[in-house]
């Protein structure tokens, strides 16, 4: 979780992850390496503007994308509410899919937008 003592960013500036990445963290946002599953998380506390957060996850994995995101769809479909995947064009990297998910509470939908990347053992959804 983001501590009060967390750094904002004054600039857009490319983020070097411990875990193997290179993020741009866009400026404004707070932002903190975590110690869980998520990598790294980064989010405006504004509340005046719209909600952003950029939260990365890194897990080590053999599967490849494209399984990974038949086992999401399922897992959505399942889901109570159920939670959709809207998949991008499978583009020229077999290693990297883009999405957007659906999800609704309490009548609120809340669209966000997905990308999975292979590299090596490391599966990073963002």
């Amino acid at each position: 979780m983001l501590s009060d003592s967390a750094p904002i960013a004054s600039d857009d500036f490319l983020y070097k992850s411990p875990d193997g990445y290179q993020i741009v963290i866009p400026k404004g946002l707070t932002y903190t390496r975590s110690k869980s599953a998520i990598s790294l998380i980064a989010t405006n506390r504004n509340d005046k503007q719209p909600s952003l957060t950029l939260a990365v996850m890194k897990q080590s994995s053999k599967q490849d994308v494209d399984s990974l995101i038949k086992d999401l769809i399922r897992i959505g479909e399942k889901a109570n509410p159920p939670v959709k995947y809207v998949l991008d064009e499978n583009g020229k990297n077999a290693d990297q899919r883009r999405a957007t998910v659906e999800a609704a509470t309490n009548g609120v939908v809340i669209k966000t937008a997905l990308l999975i990347v292979k590299h090596g053992a490391s599966l990073y959804r963002v």
